[in-house]
């Protein structure tokens, strides 16, 4: 089982110093993949120290990492959208549009969008070390 506590260090070091500001405080598009409660449980346990330091947070996501995401006050806004839908880019763009960064707990359609609108991107992956290969587009991620 994975302890969250050693998940908190990163959380607590984790600055986006080349993110421009937007009114005074940067915007983070944050998405949690729908698997279980593991991805959004690192969200979740990321999302509040990003909070303290000031910047603006914006979940998008759908089934149980949604669930848990509209339970918590430490997100400016939430939206419930299907990341494997094939509407994905069509409901999603204006909320990356919004964002000045994006970051990714295991949804890979999140980083592929955002690479393409030419955000930076945050790309967390709970389970590296279980995977043979990834694909190209992961490595292109900024953190």
């Amino acid at each position: 089982m994975l302890d969250y506590k050693l998940i908190q260090p990163l959380a607590d070091s984790l600055e986006m110093k080349s993110v421009p500001l937007l009114d005074s405080r940067a915007t983070i598009l944050v998405i949690a993949e729908n698997f279980a409660f593991g991805p959004v449980g690192i969200l979740l346990t990321i999302a509040p120290s990003l909070k303290k330091k000031g910047y603006r947070l914006i979940f998008l996501g759908y089934g149980t990492a949604y669930q848990l995401a509209r339970r918590e006050a430490c997100f400016d806004e939430i939206h419930l959208i299907d990341t494997s839908s094939d509407d994905f880019i069509k409901k999603a763009s204006w909320l990356f549009q919004k964002a000045d960064a994006v970051l990714s707990v295991d949804d890979r359609p999140t980083i592929q969008l955002a690479k393409k609108l030419h955000k930076p991107t945050i790309w967390i992956d709970m389970l590296l070390y279980y995977w043979d290969t990834l694909p190209s587009f992961l490595w292109s991620a900024d953190l």
